[in-house]
Parts: structure tokens; C-alpha cells; sequence
């Protein structure tokens, strides 16, 4: 089982200062804490072309930190992973910043750009930073190609559904783009929602089986915060939803983020918890993992007061992980 954490944030918060302590206080690396959690792997983010200070105004007066998400960084974190002995997944955003089911953004340096030059790009990106990771000797075990495409991505030229066959394109054009750098890597094709059966079988009958776009990995969001309900309502949604597309499309699936009230301990632990279990439950052993988005924040430190991180603040500057990443070691 994938036991996995975005770290994306972490490289930023330590330029700006912030250290992490263990629950001596003693000051440790955060990806040697993770490990003792019984993390086992990385995402990475990557974006195109983000702002150089790596904020970005997501709305109007709402500012957020993307991370350190460029090529350079992204590498030098790809390495530290790898340092530290765990399994790495890279999250291709083909935006300057987050992309989601709200935002899918084209890069500024591809506005001009066409579908037929959009797929080209999509693939030249994808291979250019892969072929980085191949030349310091670091395989990924996993590629997002797009995040949280429920709606697409390069809109307008990929946006769903009124534009499935480009966006087939898209996927399939960033698939073989990695598969032609690293042919053992899986590729991920990642819907928020994963508690949506509707939704998500009316995507991959679209993208998989009437426009034939490729990938391995069927991945979902699952966030009952931004749902409203608590996770006892929709899990058994997203256990079924895991099932038939393992069963249905006969792909392995995999819960790419994951994440709960950083104040909420309890009732987070045991979320990840029984959604492991789930994870178990998929047939012909399909299930292979959880990654959590992201434990290395809290409220207090980011200037959107993003609430579903899984560290408090002990002191100035100092992070100490919560006992929600307990629910990992089991």
C-alpha cells in the first residue's frame, strides 16, 4: 500500500524560516518524520511557468502559496526524496499555477497556442522534465497528467465536455510523452469528487472507452470538508465509485488527495483509516494507495488559511506533525 504525502509547500515554508520539530521538540528533517509516520512516498507538483515569488491571486484580495513548482525545485525536491529513500509521484499541472476543477488555466508562454500545437506542448513539457529526472538517475513511479480534471484542462481547447476528443488528445499525448522517457512509470488521470459514481463514470466512458485517451491509473480527490457532509456519509460512495472503475475499466485506482480539518484529529485519523480499508477492498488488489494534501501546514502560516493541513504551530516558526499521520502506520 502507498502510504503518500504531497510535500509541495514544504521547500517554501523552509526559505521562509520554518523548521520542523518532533514531539520532543527536536528540530528533523520533515521527510525523515514522514517516514517514521510510515509515509512512503512523495508528490511533487509541477507547474509550467509560475510567478517568481510563487504566490499567485487566486481571486480577487485572495492570495495563495503555490510552493516551490518549477522545473528547478521541483527537481531539487525530486532528489531529496529519492535521498531519503521513497517513491515519488509528479503532479503535471500544464498551468502556471493550480489547476482544478475551478481553474485549468493555459500557460501564459501556450496562449497562443492551438489544439493541435496545445498537444504538442503538452508533450514536449512533459518529456523535457522527465528526461531532467532520467539524467540525475530517478525513476517516478507515478505521472499525474493533469489535476483534478473534472472539466478539462487548457481551456478552452480541452475543456469537458465540450471538447472530449482534444482532451482525449491531451491525455493521450501527455501518457505517451512519459512513457517514452520512463515505459515502467504509471500514468495517473486524476478527477476530484472520487465519492461521485455519476461523474466519474461519464468521464472515463467518454475519455477511455469512446475516445480512447490512455492511462493506468484511474486517481481521485476525496475532501468531505469541502462537501460538507462528514466522511460517514459519502464513504460508502467513494468505496463503491473505487470498485467499478477497477472492475469496469480494469484500471488500478488510487486516492491522490486526501485531507480533513487540521483541528479535527480524531475524526480525520479515522477517515484515513477506513478509506485504507476501502482501498483494500477493491478488487484484484487495484487499490494501491492514498497520498495526503498536505500535511506540512496549518491554518495559521498560509495567507489563505488553508484549514486541512495536519501540522500545529509550537512555536514561531516551528511545525510539528499532528497524530492524524498516525493513521498511516496502520
Amino acid at each position: 500500500m502507498i502510504n503518500g504525502a504531497d510535500i509541495s509547500w514544504i521547500s517554501q515554508l523552509e526559505s521562509l524560516g520554518y523548521e520542523y520539530v518532533d514531539s520532543e521538540g527536536n528540530k528533523r528533517d520533515p521527510l525523515e518524520l514522514l517516514k517514521e509516520f510510515g509515509i512512503n512516498a512523495v508528490r511533487l507538483r509541477l507547474f509550467v511557468d509560475p510567478p517568481t515569488d510563487f504566490y499567485w491571486e487566486k481571486k480577487k484580495n485572495k492570495k495563495v502559496m503555490l510552493g516551490f513548482t518549477d522545473k528547478k525545485h521541483v527537481l531539487e525536491s525530486a532528489k531529496r526524496a529519492h535521498a531519503a529513500g521513497m517513491k515519488l509521484m509528479i503532479d503535471f499541472h500544464y498551468s502556471d499555477h493550480f489547476a482544478d476543477p475551478e481553474f485549468q488555466d493555459v500557460p501564459k508562454l501556450w496562449e497562443a497556442a492551438d489544439d493541435v500545437w496545445a498537444w504538442g506542448l503538452i508533450q514536449e513539457h512533459t518529456e523535457r522534465f522527465l528526461e531532467a529526472l532520467k539524467e540525475v538517475d530517478i525513476t517516478p513511479e507515478f505521472v499525474q497528467v493533469g489535476n483534478e480534471i473534472n472539466h478539462g484542462m487548457l481551456w478552452p481547447l480541452g475543456k469537458y465536455p465540450d471538447e472530449k476528443r482534444n482532451l482525449a488528445k491531451f491525455l493521450t499525448a501527455g501518457y505517451e510523452a512519459v512513457k517514452s522517457v520512463f515505459p515502467e512509470t504509471k500514468v495517473i488521470t486524476h478527477l476530484a469528487e472520487g465519492n461521485d459514481k455519476k461523474q466519474f463514470e461519464q468521464f472515463f466512458d467518454d475519455m477511455l472507452i469512446h475516445y480512447g485517451a490512455k492511462t493506468d491509473i484511474i486517481g481521485m480527490s476525496y475532501y468531505p470538508f469541502w462537501l460538507g457532509k462528514d466522511y460517514t456519509k459519502n464513504i460508502k460512495d467513494l468505496t463503491m465509485n473505487m470498485m467499478k472503475c477497477a472492475s469496469k475499466y480494469k484500471k488500478d485506482v488510487m486516492i491522490c488527495e486526501i485531507g480533513g480539518l487540521e483541528d479535527a484529529v480524531k475524526n480525520t485519523s479515522e477517515m484515513i483509516k477506513v478509506v485504507k480499508k476501502s482501498l483494500e477492498m477493491v478488487p484484484e488488489n487495484r487499490g494501491l494507495g492514498i497520498f495526503y494534501w498536505e500535511p506540512g501546514v496549518c491554518a495559521k502560516i498560509l495567507p489563505d488559511h488553508y484549514p486541512l493541513g495536519a501540522c500545529r504551530l509550537v512555536e514561531d516558526k516551528k511545525l510539528q506533525f499532528t497524530d492524524v499521520m498516525n493513521a498511516f502506520k496502520e
